[in-house]
């Protein structure tokens, strides 16, 4: 039950993380066509490229807990034959 609930906290950061990566983009995409905004496209290029790392972490973790739990189902499972 506890890697339920850690698993759709996962998933729920995951999701606000990658809306939070789209909107980086967004801005970047808009203000790369201003001219005098380059400093503006690479803040937001470079808050985009942290989220997706954070979004990274997070997925492995989540594939860590996935593969665990696999682990322990199949261990249990060989135990009850």
């Amino acid at each position: 039950m506890e890697d339920k609930q850690t698993l759709f906290e996962i998933n729920t950061a995951i999701i606000e993380l990658m809306n939070q990566k789209d909107r980086h983009l967004k801005l970047a995409h808009d203000f790369s066509f201003f001219a005098g905004l380059t400093k503006q496209v690479k803040f937001h290029q470079n808050e985009a490229e942290y989220l997706q790392n954070r979004i990274d972490k997070l997925t492995d973790h989540k594939v860590n807990i996935l593969n665990q739990s696999q682990k322990q189902f199949l261990s249990l499972e060989a135990v009850n034959g």
